[in-house]
């Protein structure tokens, strides 16, 4: 049976040890760069956007069955004893990475309204090199990270997984698998659609 992670936040490594969470340079770089409004994937989504057909506005029956799908999941999540500011976490993780304005901003506001903090918000890009997050938070990142970098890695490491477990349980492991799965559905039908993030 997987355990439960510990409340207090990992400290930073004492030196001289081996962090298992491991900063890699070319990954610090890549979240900097998609997290910058100015450079990179996301500054496609915000400045010189064209009007583009609307995936969710032509096809608003599947869109309510994604989103139906997504309520189904928060609930499950809630089900399994997840903190609904974890799975916000994620879903501003994965926007990130994918360069999703829309998403972004929405997922920001929803945080901040479930009570997350601005810090921890703030150092979601260098989240690996951050002393602010649980054991059971950092390893759900890590999973997001690798569910969301499949056409970086075609896979999901053996660590990653073993790590999850860890400090998840089989049924919350499932919803943040879940969870994330659909951030990306909608990370990419709204950046495919170049939907301008309300003013």
């Amino acid at each position: 049976m997987a355990r439960r992670s510990a409340s207090a936040s990992p400290g930073r490594p004492v030196s001289g040890c081996q962090s298992r969470w491991t900063s890699h340079p070319k990954l610090d770089h890549d979240s900097h760069t998609k997290l910058d409004h100015t450079r990179g994937p996301v500054l496609g989504s915000v400045r010189g956007v064209s009007q583009r057909i609307s995936l969710n506005r032509r096809a608003p029956g599947l869109l309510k069955q994604l989103i139906e799908l997504n309520n189904s999941i928060k609930k499950v999540a809630a089900e399994a004893g997840l903190d609904q500011r974890l799975l916000e976490l994620l879903k501003i993780r994965t926007s990130q990475l994918n360069g999703c304005a829309f998403c972004l901003d929405m997922h920001v506001r929803e945080a901040m309204e479930s009570g997350e903090t601005h810090k921890r918000i703030y150092l979601l890009s260098a989240w690996r090199d951050a002393n602010v997050y649980t054991d059971q938070e950092r390893s759900a990142l890590a999973l997001a990270d690798a569910m969301t970098r499949l056409s970086e890695t075609q896979d999901v490491a053996d660590e990653v997984y073993e790590e999850a477990l860890a400090h998840l349980t089989e049924d919350q492991y499932t919803a943040v698998g879940w969870a994330v799965t659909v951030m990306n559905a909608f990370n990419r039908l709204n950046v495919t659609s170049h939907t301008p993030v309300p003013e």
